[in-house]
């Protein structure tokens, strides 16, 4: 038995509301992956962020031994000794090497850098503050200071300094505390 209406056109509106309604949970659920697509497809490339790699050389041009007494970082978990000491014959050198974002700065975390001369002299260069684009202190913690500086030099991702003790560093000396 076929199926009789009883409100002519009732059927019609409940058939076109009911596709009208269909075709736009289709069009909602479309949009809905396209955004998810989109969102997941940017999450893979992530943040890039800058850093930069820098060696940092120190040579001992002086015409007798130097030892360089660095103050360590204090960091939670740093060692316990509070100076870290390291003697340079003439023309030898040491070199740090270290790493930051956006910019890689010597001895970061310590602020002293004590060059202890054989006849109980000391120069001794600080950090003051905050060192902002390489410069932010005296001696070693100003990147001017440094043999081969510049500032196209230090915009690379990997680059190398030289730091020449010298009689310049000797002329600075003053009795070691």
């Amino acid at each position: 038995m076929p199926y009789r209406v009883k409100e002519p056109g009732r059927a019609g509106k409940l058939t076109l509301k009911t596709d009208t309604t269909m075709e736009q949970k289709i069009n909602w659920m479309r949009f809905l992956i396209i955004g998810i697509s989109l969102i997941f497809s940017s999450c893979g490339e992530g943040i890039i962020e800058y850093s930069q790699t820098a060696n940092y050389i120190y040579i001992n041009k002086h015409s007798e031994e130097v030892t360089l007494r660095l103050k360590a970082p204090n960091y939670p978990n740093a060692t316990k000794l509070k100076y870290r000491l390291y003697s340079l014959k003439p023309n030898d050198s040491i070199y740090f090497t270290t790493s930051g974002s956006p910019s890689a700065y010597p001895f970061s975390g310590g602020d002293v850098f004590t060059i202890k001369y054989q006849n109980k002299k000391c120069t001794q260069y600080k950090q003051m503050g905050h060192i902002v684009g390489g410069v932010g202190g005296n001696g070693v913690f100003n990147l001017k200071n440094y043999d081969n500086y510049s500032i196209e030099l230090v915009q690379q991702r990997k680059y190398t300094l030289r730091y020449l003790i010298d009689k310049k560093d000797y002329a600075a000396a003053k009795d070691c505390e």
